[in-house]
């Protein structure tokens, strides 16, 4: 019991580290302005060694979150932890300059176990999308007024599943997946004037939050059979998609600043705005 409630521990633990670790800014692609941000590669680290293949995947030593049905093939007396780090460095340039980013951190965590010879589970944590950008624009319109705009954009959307799969044949095997998709979306804009010969500075500063938090469910199927001297797998998954909820907080703020001081002044504050994120159906096929 003391060496179960143990590994409760490291478990929770983990999870905890790994949720602060998803809070991290994981982009740096402009595009990720754009909807939930840029979606991340499907699958963990094996299956995106194999160039990202996944529905046709099935193994006894390997966690398969993008097709639920392999979690049936997970052995006997087994207990899989895997735990993914990303590193990335890109290079961004544009007529004026150029810049490189680069950055490192926890990517997943999953866990997967078998109860029997046909049943498996299997639940983890991992990012879906993520946001990270900053540019600006200066545009001097003639000797006395410098404009500048600033954009500014960091969040993201992470899932945390839990899915089973049972073997209903010897060569057949159907599971199904529940997600809950949670995270938080910043995009901030900045609009500056300034007037050189007196020092005059305005800002207006619109602040986009937006948080994410609904459920999402996966169903896969598995068949697999034996070639001669190899076995061939045949995949298949859907990913129900749909609206899911979001909650947006809207701030814009007129600053200030001359030779007679700073002044601060809230335009407009709308809070807690429902909105509706729209997500693909996926159907998703695979042979291995």
């Amino acid at each position: 019991m003391l060496k179960n409630l143990k590994n409760t521990l490291i478990i929770v633990v983990l999870l905890h580290f790994t949720t602060i670790s998803f809070a991290q800014n994981t982009s740096f692609s402009p595009y990720s302005r754009y909807g939930i941000g840029e979606l991340k590669d499907p699958g963990l680290n094996k299956s995106l060694a194999l160039g990202g293949a996944t529905q046709g995947l099935r193994s006894p030593y390997l966690i398969n979150p993008e097709n639920p049905a392999s979690f049936s093939s997970i052995a006997m007396n087994t207990f899989i932890f895997e735990v993914g780090v990303k590193s990335k460095t890109g290079f961004l340039n544009s007529n004026e300059s150029s810049q490189t980013v680069s950055f490192s951190n926890l990517d997943y965590l999953a866990i997967g176990f078998a109860a029997n010879k046909w049943l498996g589970f299997s639940f983890g944590m991992m990012p879906m999308s993520s946001v990270g950008y900053q540019f600006m624009d200066v545009d001097e319109t003639d000797e006395t007024y410098t404009i500048g705009k600033q954009y500014i954009g960091i969040g993201g959307t992470n899932k945390f599943y839990f899915g089973t799969s049972v073997e209903l044949h010897q060569k057949l095997s159907l599971g199904v997946s529940a997600s809950y998709l949670f995270g938080y979306i910043n995009h901030n804009k900045n609009i500056s004037l300034l007037q050189a010969a007196d020092g005059f500075l305005t800002q207006v500063v619109t602040d986009n939050n937006t948080e994410i938090s609904d459920f999402n469910f996966d169903i896969g199927l598995q068949y697999s059979t034996q070639i001669g001297d190899y076995r061939m797998v045949l995949g298949a998954s859907y990913v129900l998609g749909g609206d899911i909820n979001s909650e947006t907080n809207i701030l814009i703020t007129n600053s200030v600043q001359n030779s007679a001081g700073s002044f601060l002044d809230t335009l407009s504050f709308d809070e807690g705005i429902s909105d509706m994120i729209s997500l693909p159906q996926e159907y998703k096929f695979g042979i291995s």
